[in-house]
């Protein structure tokens, strides 16, 4: 498509217009402005590898590597959120956090949902 045809496209909303056939958002708020450029990461499940702070390590190492600068966290981590009913553990999610940040990774918190820990499991 055109120049001419993109401007030519008519939109009833001004904060879209069309570009090379995609339509682009013309203003926004970024979820983490201090991010300059599209954000890049996936899940990160460090709740499996508590025991093993070499793998912690090497996991950002990686990530660093791979240009990774956000993460989901906690989507599998309610039984180490909560290992027992009415216990909450979250010393080990701070420093997680805390690693990540002081890497330039940021985070985004998830409902840990994805899995139910084995106490409930029990009721």
């Amino acid at each position: 498509m055109s120049q001419a045809e993109d401007a030519a496209v008519p939109y009833r909303n001004t904060d879209f217009f069309m570009k090379e056939g995609f339509i682009m958002a013309a203003s926004y708020t970024p979820l983490f402005p201090q991010v300059n450029g599209l954000l890049h990461g996936g899940d990160y499940n460090p709740d499996q590898w508590l025991d093993r702070p070499d793998i912690l390590e090497k996991d950002v190492e990686l990530m660093k590597k791979s240009g990774i600068n956000v993460v989901s966290l906690g989507i599998f981590a309610w039984s180490a959120l909560e290992p027992e009913e009415g216990i909450y553990t979250f010393e080990w999610m701070d420093q997680v956090i805390d690693r990540l940040y002081r890497n330039g990774i940021y985070t985004i918190l998830a409902t840990p949902s994805g899995a139910r820990p084995a106490w409930m499991d029990e009721k």
